[in-house]
């Protein structure tokens, strides 16, 4: 199982999930924090592809976060041979971004991280989580994180994620004001059986603020792909 992070994030942020799945893995993207980034979807889809192939790991279970997500949705499109099933967490089929997050990101980097993670949680998250996160974020260079918002305002496969034939999960926060659970019944309604799954309270960063429930949902994922014969393990 691997795990892909969302714009200007990091494989920490799936640290409850890899310590949870032994064998798993959270892959750092490039430009997070150290090297050059990309500025579309496809390319860090082929640097993606580049890591599995390397590794000679395919097939795998891909799990991606918003960013992540389209990057694991491409694949599924382009690459289906490399998965044996795929997870999309606070994700969708376009992800356009707010004009104001550009423009914080002109200005003082410290206050455009403040501003993007105002959308990032939901209401029960604590304090010491959102100041981890932010902490995170400010080592990821504001160049790449341009880059990243860039990819993802340019993403758009509304007329061909009806494509993908893996066995699909999707995960969304209730409470998720960034990519709202309207994105994920999108998801639901164009990938011929995949299921949706709602985390009750959870804001963008569900695997984060409810960890617990988030991996007992992808538990029951991965046990299924076993019954159905894709042998996640």
């Amino acid at each position: 199982m691997l795990f892909v992070h969302g714009a200007g994030g990091g494989a920490d942020l799936w640290r409850y999930q890899t310590a949870y799945f032994p064998g798993s893995v959270a892959v750092e993207l490039p430009g997070h924090p150290r090297g050059q980034g990309f500025q579309t979807i496809e390319d860090y889809a082929g640097w993606v592809r580049g890591y599995v192939n390397a590794r000679e790991i395919a097939p795998v279970v891909l799990v991606g976060h918003s960013m992540g997500g389209a990057i694991c949705q491409w694949l599924a499109i382009e690459h289906p041979e490399m998965l044996r099933g795929l997870v999309l967490v606070s994700t969708g089929a376009r992800l356009r971004v707010n004009p104001q997050i550009f423009q914080a990101l002109e200005g003082d980097y410290e206050k455009a991280v403040d501003f993007m993670l105002e959308s990032s949680f939901g209401p029960l998250a604590p304090a010491q989580l959102r100041q981890e996160v932010k902490r995170l974020r400010l080592k990821v260079p504001r160049v790449i994180v341009q880059g990243d918002y860039r990819a993802c305002d340019k993403f758009d496969i509304m007329d061909r994620v009806k494509s993908i034939a893996a066995p699909t999960l999707i995960v969304s926060g209730t409470e998720d004001v960034m990519t709202p659970v309207k994105y994920a019944q999108y998801l639901q309604s164009q990938i011929g059986g995949s299921r949706l799954e709602q985390i009750h309270g959870a804001g963008h960063n569900v695997m984060l603020e409810i960890p617990a429930e988030f991996n007992q949902v992808l538990e029951r994922f991965l046990n299924s792909l076993e019954k159905e014969g894709h042998d996640p393990q």
